[in-house]
């Protein structure tokens, strides 16, 4: 049997695993996005701030130096 074996109710096997439809193709709802967009900023702010407060040790130990830590550090939110 090849991949389109047909189940029981006779739908096909790739149907089934790749479910296509208008729902799906429906773009995203706009104020989820602009949500995610902010959380994803805010993330970035707090882990660059986090960054610029790590000890020279620390740096070393994620694979960072001081230099590329105050680079990444004063970078803006967005970028």
């Amino acid at each position: 049997m090849d991949c389109l074996t047909k189940h029981q109710d006779t739908t096909p096997m790739l149907g089934a695993i790749f479910r296509i439809d208008r729902i799906n193709m429906a773009p995203r709802a706009p104020l989820p996005r602009l949500w995610a967009l902010l959380m994803r900023w805010q993330r970035r702010s707090a882990s660059r701030a986090w960054l610029s407060e790590l000890p020279p040790e620390r740096l070393r130990d994620v694979g960072l130096t001081p230099h590329q830590a105050a680079v990444e550090a004063k970078k803006a939110f967005w970028e």
